[in-house]
């Protein structure tokens, strides 16, 4: 399809204008465009955690969009443009270069069917760690690493992706899955390697049948609330529209917390560094053992964003959580690889 379409509300169709859907796909393609204006007048260090979150929720909204039949809606509102400039995995992180590269040529070849769009779950790497002309890899040195190909960039970045020839252990199983309270990784990789959480970024693993594992990674402060052995926590939310009033959106992550709940499974709960947490590690993640979905409901934020929380109770029994995780030596450790290749 050819993508020609005015830049300024005050040009474009009236008729279009009138149209809710539409006004939709505008609203889109400003906050990709604004996040893009950002990068381009302050940098890509400029870039933090909300224009992450917001761009992964904009994507969201974008994969599940009806357009209309005869397509244009998607020629007009050149949203797709808009969408194939965040293909830049040294810019916006590797996950939202594969969503949108994905999506990018699903709508090319003509599929605007509504539907999820999943990243390649076995690679890893954000706006400090791309993959920009990579010029060495190597499996990691560090028994933290064991496991994960690292690739330096020209830039002095870092991509890191699972070894295929290493053992990865399925995450998707319930319960334990041989894992220890307290057990600690560099990055959320090494977890998804030792099938303590099945998504490499994702804070959310789970089936149709329920949930597997979760992780607090501060995405969400404004409404997670962590007390240790009872943590509210938010599901997936779409972003404000100005002037919509919409219930709380329903991912399919969320709907696998509600089947565990009803199914009564506990989840393995995972503490990032990023988590404005008092229970959060100095780095990287931490397990901190099996929590049951006791209740979930719909609540909102200060600005109107509609969302699911999740009441999660630590089970009884468990060893407690183990604060001192990561240890002094794995601290070291930590540190002396971050400054070796």
């Amino acid at each position: 399809m050819s993508e020609s379409p005015p830049t300024r509300l005050s040009d474009q169709p009236a008729e279009l204008l009138a149209d809710r859907w539409y006004i939709r796909l505008l609203w889109i393609r400003h906050q990709i465009t604004s996040i893009e204006k950002k990068v381009k007048a302050q940098g890509e260090l400029s870039l933090n955690s909300e224009d992450f979150s917001i761009l992964r929720r904009v994507l969201e909204m974008a994969a599940y969009h009806c357009f209309d039949e005869a397509g244009v809606h998607y020629k007009t509102s050149k949203v797709g443009k808009a969408v194939s400039h965040l293909r830049k995995p040294d810019l916006f992180d590797k996950e939202i270069s594969d969503i949108s590269t994905k999506l990018y040529e699903r709508w090319q070849a003509g599929d605007f069917v509504p539907g999820p769009v999943f990243a390649n779950n076995d690679e890893f790497s954000s706006a400090e760690e791309s993959e920009d002309d990579g010029v060495k890899t190597a499996v990691g040195k560090s028994y933290l690493m064991k496991g994960i190909k690292i690739t330096e960039a020209r830039n002095g970045g870092r991509t890191y992706a699972l070894d295929p020839n290493y053992p990865k252990r399925d995450a998707a199983v319930v319960g334990e899955n041989g894992l220890e309270v307290g057990a600690w990784w560099p990055f959320q990789i090494c977890a998804l390697r030792d099938g303590a959480h099945g998504s490499r970024m994702g804070g959310i693993h789970g089936r149709g049948d329920g949930a597997y594992s979760v992780v607090i990674s501060g995405a969400y402060d404004d409404s997670d609330t962590d007390f240790g052995d009872t943590v509210y926590y938010s599901g997936s939310r779409g972003a404000p529209e100005p002037g919509i009033k919409k219930e709380a959106v329903l991912t399919n992550a969320s709907k696998s917390l509600m089947m565990s709940k009803t199914r009564g499974r506990p989840v393995r709960l995972l503490r990032a560094s990023k988590g404005n947490s008092a229970f959060a590690p100095k780095v990287g993640i931490r397990y901190d053992g099996l929590y049951r979905v006791m209740d979930y409901s719909q609540q909102e934020t200060n600005d109107g964003i509609a969302y699911w929380r999740f009441t999660l109770v630590r089970l009884p029994g468990q060893v407690p959580i183990d604060l001192s995780k990561p240890s002094v030596e794995e601290r070291r450790e930590y540190a002396r690889m971050m400054n070796r290749f």
